[in-house]
């Protein structure tokens, strides 16, 4: 099939990868791999990302608990990087019991500076330029969530005023 297709990245959960699984069982040939085996003396689980090798990818490591993950960085031109990760969250509650909690523990913040979206309607809303209906899509995309609904310049400094 990767002959096939040539996919540019393949993600696989439940690999069953272990110590005595050599990286050439599990190679394949034009693409560049990344692997996390099931941390625990357990069969199953573990997670490969490949990527083709022409997309020049980087390990990304990250300190976090969750046990199954991996994750890399791919350069998309001179000034812009695309994060790629897979995890496999185990529903063996024995070996993994705070699993579900350490997955939904993921937070993304920042001021995106889109306009002329209106956040308080803006799972059904459409925005009024290209870019901003591009980010409400990889929102909807990724099912992110946006938690901020008003504008927050100036709001600490309206709050702190509105209270003397």
């Amino acid at each position: 099939m990767v002959e096939s297709f040539q996919p540019h990245i393949i993600a696989v959960t439940v690999s069953w990868g272990n110590a005595e699984t050599d990286d050439s069982e599990l190679h394949i040939t034009g693409y560049t791999m990344f692997r996390k085996d099931r941390p625990l003396d357990a069969r199953g689980g573990g997670v490969l990302l490949f990527v083709r090798k022409d997309l020049g990818a980087v390990e990304w490591l990250r300190s976090t608990k969750f046990p199954e993950q991996t994750w890399c960085r791919l350069c998309i031109n001179n000034d812009m990087e695309l994060l790629v990760g897979v995890c496999y969250n185990s529903r063996n509650k024995s070996l993994f019991p705070n699993n579900d909690e350490l997955l939904r523990h993921m937070l993304l913040m920042g001021d995106f500076n889109y306009k002329g979206i209106n956040w308080l309607i803006w799972l059904t809303s459409q925005a009024s330029e290209t870019t901003s209906q591009q980010f409400l899509d990889c929102l909807e995309d990724c099912f992110l969530t946006q938690h901020v609904t008003e504008p927050t310049r100036g709001l600490f400094y309206n709050r702190l005023s509105d209270n003397r």
